[in-house]
């Protein structure tokens, strides 16, 4: 990437001193006006607090490369700042391409046809998006070998509870799975793993997974016996980092008593104009055919121990999952 970055620097340094000598050229009576970007990377930060590959998507650096209408062509020298101003642009629509880079790596970009009129500034808030395109999920199931007979292992990912799942391949051995899926769009995902003996779901948890162009999302479901009987916890590690996930919770818990009302709430949203979307699953299956942030946990549930698991997705206007998160606890319901 360094040779990248070295070519990008001598290129962007020819490019503006043609640019300079064009100007002067035209002189004090040249036709021409400025742009202000305003770069918003609300949608390309940084996280802990989600599953995906272990690469931070913190951007650093910035490349602007315009187009005008007769043909001109700039790119600006790498730049880390939140604003710059392009002046001395000809008169007319130009083609912006914002580029996004972490540590000289190229993560998130822009672009937007942008008019430029004399004498006056146009702003442009350009919001970095990460590279559209596909990458892949592997991930490693394990469980207590001696208490089954007949294991199998179904996984999946959507993006509704109601919408067509994405089957993983799931290559099942001796108390582990290998489960994987290739060429997924980027995005975020409900993933649903079912652990089942005869046919029978014995186990089954959801999570929110955020699939990265070019990388693999990876991790590790270790499974104990006392989640398979008993009250017990998910021992889930996996590599984490993307934007901002939603940080969720459930209030209500422990629950002593049905009926019960459980709420899910989230907060961390950084775009005003998503609408979140609450789901609830239970072992894996979901409990509602609508997005509800409430829960009624009703005395028909048979006793017995329970994985549930709260999903909020923020969808933006045009439909895409642009943040998401989870929280999940094990329920005993008594005799």
């Amino acid at each position: 990437m360094k040779s990248l970055a070295m070519k990008t620097a001598a290129l962007s340094a020819m490019i503006i001193a043609l640019m300079w000598g064009c100007a002067q050229e035209q002189g004090a009576d040249a036709k021409t006006g400025g742009m202000l970007v305003v770069i918003d990377q609300s949608l390309a930060r940084s996280s802990e607090d989600t599953f995906s590959p272990q690469r931070s998507l913190k951007l650093d650096s910035f490349i602007l490369v315009g187009l005008g209408p007769l043909g001109e062509e700039f790119m600006t020298e790498p730049f880390s700042e939140d604003e710059v101003l392009i002046q001395q642009l000809t008169i007319g629509t130009w083609h912006m391409t914002l580029l996004g880079y972490s540590q000289e790596e190229l993560l998130a970009s822009a672009d937007a046809d942008v008019d430029i009129f004399i004498g006056t500034v146009t702003p442009w808030d350009a919001v970095l998006l990460p590279l559209e395109g596909t990458g892949t999920i592997s991930i490693s199931l394990s469980w207590p070998e001696e208490l089954f007979n007949d294991p199998s292992v179904e996984a999946f990912l959507h993006t509704h509870p109601e919408s067509g799942p994405l089957m993983l391949s799931a290559d099942v051995t001796a108390g582990t799975a290998q489960l994987s899926g290739e060429d997924i769009d980027s995005g975020y995902y409900i993933l649903t793993i079912l652990l089942k003996e005869h046919g029978n779901t014995v186990w089954g948890d959801t999570f929110t997974v955020r699939i990265i162009t070019g990388l693999d999302t990876s991790g590790e479901v270790d499974i104990m016996e006392d989640q398979l009987s008993t009250e017990g916890r998910c021992d889930l590690q996996i590599d984490t980092r993307f934007y901002e996930p939603l940080d969720v919770s459930i209030a209500g818990l422990p629950v002593e008593e049905l009926p019960k009302t459980l709420t899910l709430t989230a907060s961390g949203v950084q775009d005003p104009e998503v609408t979140l979307e609450y789901y609830w699953y239970l072992d894996g299956e979901p409990l509602l055919a609508i997005s509800s942030s409430t829960l009624m946990l009703s005395d028909a549930l048979d006793p017995g121990h329970y994985q549930l698991t709260g999903i909020v997705l923020a969808r933006s206007i045009g439909g895409h999952i642009v943040q998401a998160g989870h929280s999940g606890a094990r329920l005993e319901i008594p005799e």
